[in-house]
């Protein structure tokens, strides 16, 4: 190739591409929205030159808008051809939709394979593929919602639509008889195939899988925590609202469970390895309470972790995860060479740090779908969580030196509607926000109050999780 870098393009909004590493051959752009105010403070961070402002053909895409919308109601591909980018930087999955704009377009997709995506984030290929190399998970398996099929579990359950994201698309029932009013809802339908498994009582982590030809890394553990509030859409079908992941110092876990991780990481990573897998693989799992470690579901993509494992390399043993991953999109990939790559287990890092996310409140049915307003906005940028509250510090992220300190990310605008669980704006924080058990902690709970976008959220912000 010539010696011009590639340049890439990202939307700062995903948070991870601000805490992507410099990388030989490569230079990265901001895309933004013309007049939001990301575009002034993207211009205060990163230069004038690095800003690619796009504009909208549409204003009622919502506080976060998804990357497929942004994508096909804006000039996105004509400011990325007009400046020579021609790479796009994806922190979010990637769909039918943004892939077939990729292609259109000439745009190459600065992400984990489509294939790897699509096969991996499907609830029910990864349950079989868990099955078929022997790596544990709950009981149960696929159902055909309205079928005689056999309900594959006793008790209560989960059940899942096979390409959900995040909470959506999955319910706790208490066994068949819920699903029913699931049905009624919308929620379920009659023909369509669902993932059923045991409730597992016990705690939900994550972790993750870093995957080139020459490494397999993971990462430190993190824990999934929750709004204390189950969302509801009347007894039956709740479903948790995600509030963040908090970092678990290794020497912090249990001998036994440290060897269990490393084990079936480890094994996993190979499996991903054999089938030239590349790039990050997240995936959530559960401890139960005989300290046995569940497969839940893998996302091969940007997570909520990302920024801090981007940011501080010691959570992948010190694997320099970005930068790897950006200059592999500068040619030909390499395959993944024979034999078995080098293995890097558990991290020894005694990181605390923990990501929040801002969320409008859940609504009891009787409300509806009523949405929120948002009546004030917060700028994006570092801020200190001090004994006199909460400080502004400056509008550079990219940097969390301090052991108080955090980097918010504002989405909201003043007079936004805000529909029920909309993210408002994520925090990336150096301080601990949640307890053992994954419920918010004094430090968190000030943040919410002082974040308060909407004067709505008194039912998210002063519960905590019960011990």
């Amino acid at each position: 190739m010539s010696g011009s870098p590639l340049r890439i393009a990202m939307f700062p909004r995903g948070i991870d591409g601000l805490f992507l590493p410099p990388a030989r051959g490569v230079e990265l752009l901001a895309l933004v929205a013309r007049g939001a105010p990301e575009e002034a403070w993207a211009r205060r961070v990163l230069g004038d030159e690095r800003v690619l402002p796009y504009d909208l053909s549409r204003s009622d895409l919502g506080v976060y808008p998804a990357t497929e919308d942004l994508l096909m109601h804006s000039d996105i591909h004509e400011v990325m051809a007009s400046s020579g980018t021609r790479g796009l930087f994806l922190s979010s999955s990637c769909t039918r939709g943004t892939r077939a704009w990729a292609t259109r377009h000439g745009v190459r997709l600065i992400a984990t394979e489509y294939t790897h995506q699509r096969r991996f984030e499907d609830k029910i290929w990864f349950d079989r593929f868990l099955v078929r190399h022997g790596l544990p998970r709950p009981a149960g398996g696929p159902v055909t919602f309205g079928s005689a099929e056999r309900w594959p579990v006793q008790g209560p359950a989960v059940v899942q639509e096979p390409s959900s994201l995040g909470g959506e698309g999955t319910y706790f029932v208490r066994g068949p008889e819920d699903l029913d009013a699931l049905a009624r809802r919308g929620a379920l339908a009659r023909g369509s195939r669902y993932l059923v498994r045991e409730l597992v009582d016990g705690s939900p982590y994550g972790i993750t899988v870093f995957v080139t030809p020459a490494v397999v890394a993971l990462s430190t553990v993190r824990l999934q925590c929750y709004y204390p509030h189950e969302a509801t859409g009347g007894a039956h079908g709740h479903h948790h609202v995600f509030a963040g992941v908090q970092w678990i110092p290794t020497p912090d876990l249990p001998e036994e469970l440290r060897r269990q991780l490393d084990a079936i990481f480890l094994k996993l990573g190979d499996l991903l390895h054999a089938r030239r897998f590349f790039g990050f693989a997240n995936v959530d799992f559960m401890v139960d309470t005989r300290g046995r470690v569940l497969l839940l579901e893998c996302n091969p993509r940007m997570s909520a972790a990302t920024p801090q494992l981007l940011a501080r390399p010691e959570l992948l043993s010190g694997v320099a995860a970005g930068a790897l991953f950006l200059e592999a999109f500068l040619g030909e990939r390499t395959p993944a060479p024979p034999g078995t790559p080098a293995r890097s287990p558990l991290p020894a890092a005694s990181y605390r740090g923990a990501t929040l996310d801002i969320v409008s409140a859940p609504r009891a049915p009787a409300d509806g779908a009523r949405a929120a307003v948002v009546r004030r906005g917060f700028e994006t940028g570092l801020y200190a969580l001090e004994e006199r509250g909460v400080r502004h510090l400056g509008p550079d992220v990219r940097q969390l030196p301090g052991d108080r300190e955090l980097a918010l990310f504002s989405y909201a605008r003043p007079g936004q509607p805000c529909p029920p669980e909309t993210t408002l704006a994520s925090a990336v924080s150096n301080l601990p926000l949640y307890g053992p058990r994954g419920e918010l902690l004094a430090p968190a709970r000030e943040l919410l109050e002082y974040f308060d976008y909407t004067d709505d959220r008194q039912g998210i912000r002063r519960e905590e999780t019960p011990g």
